[in-house]
């Protein structure tokens, strides 16, 4: 036997449920023309696992070759033999379930089968585990290309997945970021409250009693504060009372007041209160703390009276 054909190659091969008459003029003479006819190749590892035997005790040649047509690639028959210790397990079964033993004629005549069975365990049962039937071989070409698709498509579901994470956390972060700031308003409006219920002083609206510790939130409360709406901006008050009592529901919408709007007409817009009766004295009059007079100046030129 050549040199050629003693060489091994591994080729992935797949089970098929068709078979092909070996007697068929197509087969025959593809297996007389065919240079890879009795080429060694690796036996497919689910027969292996089929049969209960290892890789390395198995001998598996190509003995027929199909050309390859429309409908399928280029089909191969494969013809396995096998070596294993006397008695063992395995071959017990296999003996059960009908596989024949190679005969001595077989093992002198073929030079391979003999180097093949002299380097297994000794003593060894020679065991023909087929031939094979049809099996379909994929050149190393396509199943590269096989590998490849399958790489691109674990690789693509990779980035969709960790793309929809990436939104999902956006998302759940965006949520978390808008209740965590709903959280801390209320939180501040509750600590102000608090301070508000303990403080001697604060600041009040003139125009529906709103009050605040500090003056610069009783201004936002009353000028409003500055926004966007539908690329315009305007200011957003939530003083209702002043709303009604300058007009500004009549002449702009609620939502729609524009920055140049007149200011309070009532001046001055807030005032200072003392809730602690003990700091007034008999006709209503209390002295101002310095910190509280400090921020009073920094909106109003006078004191009030």
């Amino acid at each position: 036997m050549d040199s050629d054909s003693e060489r091994k190659i591994n080729i992935k091969t797949e089970p098929t449920d068709e078979e092909v008459p070996e007697a068929s003029p197509e087969f025959i003479g593809a297996r007389k023309a065919h240079p890879i006819a009795e080429r060694v190749v690796k036996t497919p590892d689910w027969f292996c696992k089929k049969h209960g035997i290892t890789q390395r005790d198995t001998l598996t040649r190509i003995i027929g070759y199909v050309p390859a047509t429309a409908d399928h690639e280029p089909l191969y028959r494969l013809s396995t033999i096998g070596r294993a210790i006397v008695d063992d397990e395995a071959v017990k079964m296999l003996l059960d379930s009908g596989v024949p033993k190679i005969t001595s004629k077989d093992f002198e005549k073929d030079p391979l089968l003999k180097g093949f069975f002299l380097g297994g365990p000794k003593p060894s049962t020679r065991l023909v585990l087929g031939p094979s039937g049809r099996l379909m071989i994929e050149t190393e070409g396509v199943q590269r290309e096989k590998e490849r698709k399958w790489i691109e498509l674990r690789t693509m579901k990779r980035k969709t997945t960790e793309r929809e994470n990436r939104k999902r956390e956006i998302m759940e972060s965006k949520r978390g970021g808008r209740e965590m700031a709903e959280r801390e308003r209320m939180e501040r409006k509750k600590v102000e409250r608090e301070k508000m219920e303990c403080l001697s002083f604060a600041f009040q609206c003139t125009y529906c009693g709103h009050q605040s510790n500090r003056l610069t939130s009783l201004k936002d409360h009353v000028l409003g504060t500055r926004t966007k709406i539908d690329r315009s901006r305007c200011l957003q008050i939530d003083c209702i009372n002043r709303l009604i009592q300058d007009g500004l529901l009549k002449k702009y919408e609620e939502d729609a007041i524009p920055v140049t709007c007149p200011p309070p007409k009532k001046q001055p817009w807030a005032k200072i209160t003392c809730k602690d009766p003990k700091l007034i004295d008999s006709e209503g009059k209390f002295d101002i703390p310095e910190d509280i007079a400090k921020e009073w100046l920094k909106f109003f030129k006078e004191m009030p009276t």
